[in-house]
């Protein structure tokens, strides 16, 4: 593991690479300008991606677990007035659900088919003709 220094110095290179990257600049030039080699610049630039896409992850699992919370706590609110028969607190309870069930991704995925008559495959006819001069 490299000293504080230099991995402190490697962190700061990475971001300007993705700075210098997104900012068009090629990655024998981003090398140049850093002094690394263009394959240097390539990975570090792989890297900070990398680190952004874990800390974007986190951030979205921080997120859900702040709106399960606050599905638990509506919940809670709502039940004592849904278990004695208020369609308003029932239907409210009902939303609830379905959005922790989102969040959480337990919904299946609906297919849709479609057919014929009495379930028969849909056959369908296509008639091509060819346009005439005057009706361009």
């Amino acid at each position: 593991m490299p000293p504080t220094g230099q991995a402190e110095a490697a962190a700061a290179r990475r971001q300007k690479s993705l700075d210098l990257r997104i900012a068009g600049v090629r990655y024998r030039q981003i090398g140049a300008q850093l002094g690394v080699s263009h394959q240097t610049a390539y990975r570090d630039v792989q890297t900070a991606l990398g680190e952004l896409t874990a800390l974007q992850a986190g951030k979205a699992e921080k997120l859900r677990e702040l709106e399960l919370e606050r599905c638990d706590k509506l919940t809670m609110a709502l039940w004592p007035k849904a278990r004695s028969g208020n369609e308003k607190a029932v239907r409210a309870v009902i939303a609830v659900m379905d959005r922790r069930a989102k969040l959480l991704g337990l919904d299946a995925s609906t297919k849709l088919e479609h057919a014929g008559v009495d379930g028969a495959p849909l056959s369908f006819t296509l008639n091509l003709t060819t346009p005439h001069d005057d009706d361009v």
